[in-house]
Parts: C-alpha cells; structure tokens; sequence
C-alpha cells in the first residue's frame, strides 16, 4: 500500500522521460533511465527494511510497560516513523526533479517552454500527493482513536474495521494513481500537438 504513494511520483516522471522523448534517444538513454529506476527500487527496499527492523525493536522495548505507557510510546513511534517516511519521500522527490531536469536539458524536441511546463507539472503533482497523505494521516489518526475508545468492539470487530479502513484507502489510492495517469497521458498528447503544430508553422514559412 505504501510502496504506490512513495513510488508513484517516482515512476510517472522515469515513464514520462521515455514518452516525451518522441524519437529514440538510443540505448545510453535507456540504460540511464533503468538504472535510476533501479537506484530508487533499492532505496526504497532499505527504507522498508529499516523501518521494519524498527518496528521490531520497538515492539520489544514495550515488555513490562502498563497499557498507558504502550499508548503513549506507540504514538510517539508512529509520528517519528511517519516524519521518516515524509523525509523518505522529500529526497526521492528531489531526486526524481532533478533526474527529470537533467533529461530534459538533454530532449532536443521541447521549447524551454514547454520543458518549463513539465516541471511545473510534476511540482504540482507531487504537492497534490503530499496533501493526500496528510489527509490519509489525519484520518488513520482520528480512526484509531475512534476505535481505541470504543468499549462496546470485539477484538474481531476492531479486526474488521480495520481492514475496512485500510481496502478503502487503498481505493482511493488508486483512483488517485488512474487520475493523475489519465492527467499524464493528457499531458503527453498536449506536447505532441503543441510540435505538431510548430513544425506545421515552420513549413509553412518556408
């Protein structure tokens, strides 16, 4: 579930480099573009596994704790492990523009212009998945607490519940993800009128 929200910017700018090339840019570009691909899989896999190890040191350091003390700690370990996650997300974000800008310095087919748009597009989409998480956030908080505070759930209510939260946040993960593809391929078609039109224009002239 997470893996979408982390590595969606990720993906779409890497697909995108290879859509706006418009002609084959040779097999130097795509070995680049790979390679970034893989860079970033990796890093995020050593992200997971930290935050999982984590987890599990955690868990153990709350033997011999009262049920108040348990609550208190898993709120504070929550936060921190979210706000590691935001700064996860920032730097591969980071890196992700400037792979983006670093490619298009190179695409002899856009106006600066035109490459100009396409960061402002991507900036935009990314701030457009920061404020979803947090939205996210804010209801698994409000959730849990909901669910912390009711006396009258089973076990296997508080079971179902969750995982009712959870698949319908994952839904709307990824009517999120098929928006901002559809806004992608948009985009994409935008551009290629937008040339078609300037070589119309060109060869007119002549």
């Amino acid at each position: 579930m997470k893996r979408v929200g982390i590595f969606l910017l990720g993906l779409v700018v890497v697909c995108f480099c290879i859509s706006i090339s418009f002609a084959r840019q040779g097999q130097g570009a795509g070995e680049e573009i790979s390679s970034f691909r893989k860079q970033q899989r990796d890093e995020h896999k050593q992200f997971q596994q930290n935050q999982q190890q984590e987890r599990k040191r955690f868990k153990e350091s709350l033997e011999g704790k009262t049920k108040e003390q348990k609550k208190e700690a898993l709120k504070d370990f929550h936060q921190l492990q979210q706000q590691k996650r935001e700064q996860f997300r920032q730097r591969q974000h980071q890196e992700n523009m400037e792979f983006l800008k670093n490619r298009l310095q190179k695409n002899k087919k856009l106006t600066d212009a035109q490459k100009e748009e396409l960061i402002k597009f991507f900036e935009q989409q990314y701030e457009e998945n920061v404020s979803f998480r947090d939205e996210q956030q804010k209801k698994n908080v409000e959730f849990f607490e909901k669910i912390a505070n009711d006396s009258n759930l089973t076990q296997e209510q508080r079971k179902q519940a969750i995982r009712k939260h959870f698949q319908e946040q994952r839904q709307e993960k990824l009517k999120l993800r098929l928006q901002q593809r559809e806004e992608n391929k948009s985009e994409i078609e935008h551009l290629r009128i937008q040339n078609q039109q300037q070589k119309q224009l060109q060869s007119e002239k002549k």
